[in-house]
């Protein structure tokens, strides 16, 4: 494979990235702080599977989720009803 080959690929990749690419603002911890519902500082306990439907059924075939279990060590905003807080997010199965 020659090196005109590759560079060619890496423009190609570089620029259908870029092009699909979203602007994504920079905010101060300021703005952060005062847009918030809950501001928290947290440790990892356990990530475990999370056994209820998701809400997209569409892509319960590809989309895995977990629900993420943090021990909240202290609170910068809103008081919170247990010192645990539990994240459900989801991720590609496939990758």
């Amino acid at each position: 494979m020659s090196i005109r080959t590759i560079l060619t690929g890496i423009i190609c990749l570089t620029v259908a990235g870029a092009a699909h690419a979203r602007r994504i603002e920079d905010w101060s911890y300021q703005r952060l702080l005062e847009t918030s519902d809950v501001v928290v500082i947290v440790t990892l306990e356990k990530v475990k599977a999370w056994d209820k439907p998701l809400p997209l059924p569409l892509f319960a075939d590809v989309l895995e989720a977990k629900c993420t279990t943090f021990k909240v060590e202290g609170i910068l905003k809103r008081k919170l009803s247990s010192d645990d807080l539990e994240l459900v997010h989801c991720h590609w199965s496939f990758i």
